[in-house]
Order: structure tokens, then sequence, then C-alpha cells
């Protein structure tokens, strides 16, 4: 052991920063630390009072960070930095999480390898897609038979080629 508790690691390093939320001022942490330590006194009240300013600092500090990564954004713009503006910009967004869902055998057992994973899929969608086709109803199939259709109605193809063409785009 090297002889020094955190204290000294501590004064030696700095104050702990906050690599997930570098926008957090000195005094917002201060203001954290002192409701921590309330809380581990056991002093409640004081805990509850320092709940409000802490939400104020943190809110006021986020909207600091904001705004200064959106004037750097507007300057990199008017330098005609677009990637560099849009990278700015793109901060400023909420980070998204890839949300999983638990996916079961057929059998109800949990996977999770990757290998079983995609072989359950590959059964899954293999069911799904390859069903037989339910017959049409005996209704429909003799109304239709007995059907006449509308001479009005143009049942043929469109032979121009400029609609051909339009057709093909359509269908992409």
């Amino acid at each position: 052991m090297l002889g020094f508790g955190l204290e000294q690691f501590g004064l030696i390093n700095g104050p702990r920063l906050y690599a997930k939320k570098p926008w957090i001022s000195p005094a917002t942490l201060s203001i954290i630390d002192q409701r921590r330590n309330a809380m581990q006194r056991g002093d409640l009240e004081e805990f509850r009072r320092l709940a409000g300013p802490r939400r104020r600092s943190l809110r006021h500090d986020k909207q600091q960070w904001a705004e200064q990564i959106a004037l750097s954004g507007e300057s990199h713009l008017l330098n005609g930095e677009i990637k560099d503006a849009f990278g700015k910009f793109r901060q400023l967004r909420q980070k998204r999480t890839a949300t999983s869902a638990t996916l079961m055998s057929a059998d109800g057992s949990l996977l999770s390898d990757k290998a079983s994973v995609m072989t359950r899929s590959q059964e899954h969608f293999s069911t799904l897609l390859n069903r037989p086709l339910h017959p049409p109803l005996v209704a429909l199939l003799s109304e239709a038979a007995a059907s006449t259709p509308d001479p009005l109605i143009d049942t043929c193809p469109v032979a121009h080629p400029r609609y051909l063409r339009h057709m093909q785009l359509q269908t992409r």
C-alpha cells in the first residue's frame, strides 16, 4: 500500500471531474457535494433544502453549455465549415440508447449468444413468411364468377412510353 488515503489522492489530482457531464460548473459540484455530505450525516432537512438550488444550478449550467455549443456551431457555419458545424449541433442532441428485448426460443428458454439468436430469427421469419395462403371464401368465389366486368372501366395495360416510364419510377 502506498500509505495515503483518498483525501490525499484528491489533493494531489484535484477535484473529481465528471466525464459524462462536462458542463457541470464547480459551483454546482460544490452544491452536489454539500447535499451528498448532508445525506451521509443524516441531515435530511439540509439535504432537502439543497435540492432546489442543485436543480436550478444544473439547469443553468446545462443551458450555458448548450448556448456555448450553439454559438460555436453558428460560427462554424458562418466560416463555411459545414462538417464542424453539424458536429457541434449533433452534440446538442440527446443520446439515444439502443433498447434491446429478450429473445426466447420456440420452447421458451432465453437466448443469449449471437448464433442462437440468428438461428431463432431465421426460424421465425421462415414460418412467418412461408405460411400457406388461406383459400378464398366460397361466397367470394361464387360472387366473382357471377359478376360481369364494367365496360366503362379500361382494363387494357398502359401503352404510352411516357406513362410506362412513370410507372416504372413509381414501383422503385
